[in-house]
């Protein structure tokens, strides 16, 4: 056993500091013998909670916890490890929780927790954390739906000396409400290259599209650079009532089928045709992105989920499903007849798994 770790706190202290809080200054240092302890234990909210024998009720807040979802982890040259924000599990859970704060792990052992007044640094997930010298630049961020700024690319700097956070204002074509991004520096360190990610847009209501071209950050002048315009063609297959679809459900009723759990098979089989007030049509999910035109079929990634790829006159055309639309990506020209042939099929396609009538929409 290693006598140097932190001893679990008594009931006193977690009852004091089971809920995250925001900072009063910038930085607020945190002290606490609770959170080092759940850092260093590497534990989640719901493990603390079952640690202390706590049941969160309805009207609660959130308990305090290390495992996290969008949070970046920086290593820096002194031996400091800088956690940034991220969030806990989703809305639908007593514990969910997106962080504003900094977590530093120190060479010799020692933990340190910063906290920020929300206005200063709002709570941050699935953003980019770029070391620069003695900052790390912060870009992008999901954060709670009454906190996006559509259109604007929220970007933070952190001094890894006193911890102070400062907003950049930050000129040019911005990628807009970006997040689940990549973040590359220049070898001269001077300029932060963006690619991929998603971006929230607003339109009758807030959705969400991938984010397909590049972007570059001038960190002399503070500006962006729009590098790329591939104009993509893009569009989602959906529900016509707006309801989620049942892709999931078809998929795990195959993966039963494929490895011959025939009770789990035959439970699923039936729960999925109550839901769709039909037989589940397995056959035609195999064919749900084998349009009638000449294509060839791309290998699946092992680093993907849910994603299909073909290739349409020399033009990979992907497909993403998602619980709410299918996304459907021409990544290049095709000729108008091809582009209509697709669009039709997965429509008429998915429609038919659904027992439902299936809309499309231009984005």
């Amino acid at each position: 056993m290693d006598n140097n770790k932190l001893a679990k706190p008594p009931m006193e202290q977690f009852l004091e500091w089971r809920t995250p809080r925001y900072g009063t200054q910038n930085p607020t240092k945190i002290n606490s013998e609770l959170l080092p302890w759940i850092v260093e234990n590497k534990l989640s909210a719901y493990t603390v909670n079952q640690e202390f024998g706590y049941s969160n009720n309805p009207e609660d807040d959130p308990t305090w916890s290390f495992g996290r979802n969008g949070q970046t982890t920086t290593l820096l040259e002194d031996g400091r490890t800088i956690y940034i924000g991220g969030e806990y599990e989703d809305s639908y859970d007593p514990d969910f929780k997106i962080y504003n704060d900094i977590i530093v792990k120190h060479p010799s052992g020692d933990i340190s927790i910063y906290n920020y007044p929300r206005e200063i640094f709002p709570p941050t997930d699935f953003h980019t954390a770029t070391l620069v010298n003695g900052s790390i630049i912060i870009i992008g961020s999901l954060g709670y739906h009454e906190l996006r700024r559509i259109g604007h690319t929220q970007v933070f700097s952190l001094n890894i000396n006193t911890y102070e956070i400062t907003k950049l204002d930050i000129s040019g074509t911005c990628p807009g409400w970006i997040h689940e991004h990549c973040a590359e520096l220049s070898d001269d360190k001077t300029f932060i290259t963006i690619i991929g990610g998603e971006v929230a847009c607003d339109g009758e209501r807030v959705f969400i599209k991938e984010n397909i071209e590049d972007w570059r950050l001038n960190l002399n002048n503070l500006n962006w650079e729009k590098l790329t315009n591939r104009n993509w063609k893009r569009i989602q297959i959906k529900r016509k009532d707006c309801g989620w679809n049942h892709l999931w459900e078809y998929r795990q009723l195959k993966f039963s089928r494929s490895n011959d759990w025939k009770n789990d098979h035959d439970k699923e089989y039936k729960e999925l045709g109550c839901e769709l007030g039909m037989e589940p049509n397995l056959d035609l999910l195999e064919k749900l992105y084998r349009p009638p035109i000449k294509f060839e079929v791309l290998p699946e990634r092992e680093d993907e989920h849910k994603v299909h790829r073909i290739i349409v006159e020399n033009v990979v055309v992907r497909f993403v499903e998602d619980d709410e639309f299918i996304q459907v990506t021409i990544e290049g020209d095709i000729s108008v007849n091809s582009q209509n042939t697709i669009e039709n099929y997965i429509l008429k396609t998915l429609s038919v798994l659904e027992n439902c009538e299936s809309i499309l929409e231009r984005y």
